[in-house]
């Protein structure tokens, strides 16, 4: 019971460690950077796959 009491008070002053708050701000922030970049990546694969590729027509005239 002596620890919990302390555990307890340790919470209660908030001056221990980082806010769970802060924590949980970063997660998200990280965690949105992520996506962003993993569309990005997803993005760029699909450009570059030959499929796309064959998918665009040639600007200009066609030859007969």
């Amino acid at each position: 019971m002596f620890s919990l009491k302390t555990a307890f008070g340790r919470a209660a002053k908030g001056s221990f460690g980082p806010s769970t708050f802060w924590l949980l701000f970063f997660a998200i922030v990280i965690l949105d950077d992520e996506q962003r970049e993993e569309k990005e990546r997803r993005k760029k694969r699909e450009c570059a796959s030959p499929a796309a590729q064959q998918r665009k027509r040639p600007s200009g005239p066609r030859p007969f």
